[in-house]
């Protein structure tokens, strides 16, 4: 696995920066069952029984030129507990084992003292081991959505499953908090070749997946701050009724014979909705006809961002910087790309600057922001 560098900071005993280091590493990989902390003086190995309990083993290596075997002594004799203190070739090696009901509260004021008289460092290089490897089954995510009502499920290191319904979220109580290692192994059984690879190359990737007798689902994967995340966005495989919606029938078919007809963009998330009220939006501006979005979550102010010229400096201010570290670019470079891949992909639809210029010079955008200072206030 993977090592990572953490600033812990000092006056913490040896079981608080364990406890730390663990909850770091577990938005990374997940929780482990094994620990290893380290600098070039200092090295600690916790151990446990399971993935969520406190650690209760230790073992404390300190270089021997760091503190005298006298002082060890002396700091070792100010515990209550027993410590098992030996010599291992310009180390000095001390090896304890704490109660779960002692790894909290009971040995904190003591321990504070002891790991400042072992001249604890601030800053470690953590490693995990035997973390979770038990396989994850698409059909008992499916189940759940299906049984949650779920529209999508979000996976990822240190978090038990994570199931959104009516917009709200709740985990999992029968599945504990995953490791990076399961949803790896995920990602890779459904994608076929081409998506892992893309996965592998620029660490996103989409593809449609479908558990037969169960469902659809369009699944997102990619790496957020080193740590892989997989989401799927549930769509079952009969479109409910408005009957089965609690939609009264009778009112939609009022509302569809208006004069001017009624239109209902509907989809998973990630499907496009957007998109296709930003085309319309567009296309409508163009011709002189004017619109009335009310938007409460905001998406469609980004109408705003059209940019005829596709230059990298006005994309510059927009583009996601930790997408930029991920590709191993600066914030210009990375802009640079995104600018080329949109001039790409628009001259494949055939709309060109020339057209963007067009909708700029025709299109008047006014947003008011009730309840707010910014822009328009209501």
């Amino acid at each position: 696995m993977a090592e990572h560098i953490v600033g812990i900071g000092g006056e913490r005993s040896i079981s608080e920066v364990v406890a730390v280091a663990a909850a770091e590493l577990g938005v990374a990989e997940g929780q482990p069952k094994k620990l290893k902390l380290r600098t070039d003086t200092c090295e600690i190995l916790a151990e446990r029984s399971d993935y969520e309990g406190p650690f209760t083993s230790f073992t404390l290596r300190i270089r021997s030129e760091e503190i005298s075997a006298k002082a060890v002594q002396e700091a070792v004799a100010g515990l209550s507990g027993k410590l098992d203190l030996t010599q291992d070739d310009g180390w000095h090696v001390l090896r304890w084992q704490a109660a779960p009901d002692e790894a909290g509260e009971a040995q904190q004021a003591e321990g504070k003292k002891f790991a400042s008289a072992m001249h604890i460092p601030e800053v470690w290089r953590i490693q995990g081991a035997d973390f979770r490897v038990d396989r994850i089954s698409p059909h008992l995510l499916f189940q759940a959505m299906v049984q949650y009502k779920a529209s999508d499920v979000h996976l990822f290191p240190g978090s038990p499953p994570v199931f959104r319904v009516d917009n709200k979220t709740q985990e999992s109580k029968l599945i504990g908090a995953l490791s990076a290692h399961q949803i790896r192994t995920l990602i890779r059984e459904i994608a076929a070749d081409r998506y892992w690879d893309e996965f592998e190359r620029d660490y996103q990737t989409s593809f449609n997946y479908h558990q037969t007798g169960l469902g659809y689902a369009l699944e997102s994967a990619f790496i957020k701050n080193s740590a892989p995340h997989c989401t799927f966005r549930f769509l079952p495989e009969k479109i409910p009724s408005f009957v089965e919606l609690d939609v009264p029938p009778d009112t939609m078919v009022q509302l569809g014979k208006l004069h001017h007809g009624l239109v209902l963009i509907t989809g998973m998330t990630g499907s496009g909705k957007t998109g296709l009220c930003f085309d319309l939006i567009e296309e409508a501006a163009i011709d002189g006809i004017p619109a009335i979005v009310i938007d409460p979550k905001g998406d469609i102010t980004n109408l705003l961002l059209n940019f005829p010229a596709l230059r990298p400096v006005d994309f510059a201010p927009w583009v996601n910087l930790d997408d930029a570290r991920r590709a191993g670019l600066d914030a210009d470079e990375y802009a640079q790309q995104v600018a080329a891949q949109w001039r790409d992909g628009l001259a494949q639809w055939d709309i060109t600057p020339q057209r963007m210029e067009h909708l700029a010079q025709k299109a008047r955008f006014s947003i008011y922001t009730p309840g707010s200072l910014s822009l328009i206030h209501i």
